[in-house]
């Protein structure tokens, strides 16, 4: 206990006094256990959110209320998309090799009407001292670019850490402090959130931070108590932005049907995470046969036998808590396009549609994207497919 505590003594110094440089605690190793709950101080006003012991008036931040995401007091449907690259080994936004610039490309997902681009980061996309391209001095300055514009658009930023270091295969990426991410310790990876919630401060199109992608390799019960250290660093650096929680691979369970990684949030309902309730959204990532085969995809009653499936894995949430899908999509055709229908179906059905769609890269190898692969012509099937969720 005592060495837990010494510990956390040590991360809370880590975020509060090492800013850009390197440091360490000794013994440094994710600590898995829950955190305990702290009460949050009775509200100063009709219009405060008490966050961590900071007054946040509610009618200027991003906020989550009775199930939906409001922005500046009104509701926000969100209708995203997702654009990688800078997590990858080139860092940087991909597509702009193509000599479009990240103006084009926001421009163009404006015109389709989405309103929120999730952003996959590396830690070294936050690194100022890598080579930048595509006429930017690194890719920090690159991610700066995007949300500064996507603001003149009235477009929102969710800002994922999507794995724990650029060179890390995107298929092998389990929690940080876990796995091949076993060097990427919670301290660090800590570290690098509050960045991202200090990078958001005075960009108030950026609506949040989610915490790290598809994490694996530990149960619910342990990704809840890294999910609620890192929630709360986010929050008293910045208390004005939401904090989105993805569920889990299969370890601990998933109920009676095996989940994808990110989707396992089956224990949630009755042990969620314990961040401030105005601040918290959980999101699911959800796919199809195209990603990876499940046997319920072969089912003899598919696809009416997924409400099911999806109800034990997320979606008991959904009027409980905010729950915006991460990531979804697929190449549609064949059983893929007959699960993409059911899903979007399924969405309109339990009024739930915020979701990001992955993605806008035509070069997701599993899934394919909105545009082409010349990076500029839409692809109609699937967007007839969003169009017919969104009403758009």
């Amino acid at each position: 206990m005592l060495k837990r505590i010494a510990l956390g003594l040590c991360t809370l110094a880590l975020i509060i006094s090492c800013g850009k440089k390197k440091c360490s605690c000794p013994d440094d190793k994710p600590d898995l256990s829950p955190v305990v709950e702290l009460p949050i101080p009775p509200s100063d006003g009709p219009n405060c959110d008490e966050i961590y012991g900071q007054c946040v008036d509610t009618r200027d931040t991003w906020r989550a209320e009775g199930g939906q995401i409001q922005r500046n007091g009104k509701s926000q449907r969100v209708v995203g998309i997702n654009w990688f690259g800078l997590e990858t080994s080139v860092t940087q936004l991909h597509g702009l090799w193509t000599g479009r610039t990240i103006e084009s490309f926001v421009d163009q997902v404006a015109e389709l009407k989405f309103n929120s681009i999730r952003v996959p980061l590396s830690p070294e996309a936050l690194d100022e001292s890598l080579p930048g391209s595509a006429g930017y001095p690194n890719p920090k300055a690159q991610l700066v670019a995007l949300i500064d514009y996507a603001a003149t658009r009235d477009i929102s930023i969710l800002l994922d850490m999507h794995t724990c270091s650029r060179n890390n295969n995107h298929m092998n990426k389990p929690a940080p402090g876990v796995g091949s991410c076993g060097s990427y310790s919670e301290s660090r990876w800590t570290a690098d959130l509050v960045k991202l919630a200090e990078l958001a401060e005075g960009r108030p199109n950026i609506i949040g931070i989610d915490i790290f992608n598809e994490p694996y390799g530990v149960t619910w019960q342990q990704w809840r108590g890294m999910s609620e250290r890192a929630g709360a660093a986010i929050l008293k650096a910045n208390p004005k932005i939401l904090v989105f929680v993805e569920g889990v691979g299969n370890e601990g369970g998933a109920g009676q049907h095996s989940a994808f990684w990110g989707e396992n949030l089956y224990d949630a309902g009755r042990d969620p995470v314990r961040l401030p309730a105005s601040r918290l959204v959980y999101s699911p990532h959800v796919y199809g046969p195209t990603v990876a085969g499940q046997t319920y995809f072969n089912a003899p009653d598919f696809p009416r036998n997924m409400g099911e499936i999806w109800n034990e894995h997320w979606s008991h949430l959904v009027g409980k808590s905010p729950v915006i899908i991460g990531e979804w999509g697929g190449r549609n055709t064949g059983l893929d396009g007959i699960w993409q229908g059911a899903f979007t179906d399924y969405l309109k059905k339990i009024k739930s549609v915020d979701a990001y769609y992955w993605c806008l890269n035509p070069n997701s190898g599993d899934t394919g994207g909105i545009l082409r692969d010349d990076w500029r012509t839409v692809d109609e099937a699937k967007y007839a497919v969003l169009k017919n969720l969104y009403d758009l």
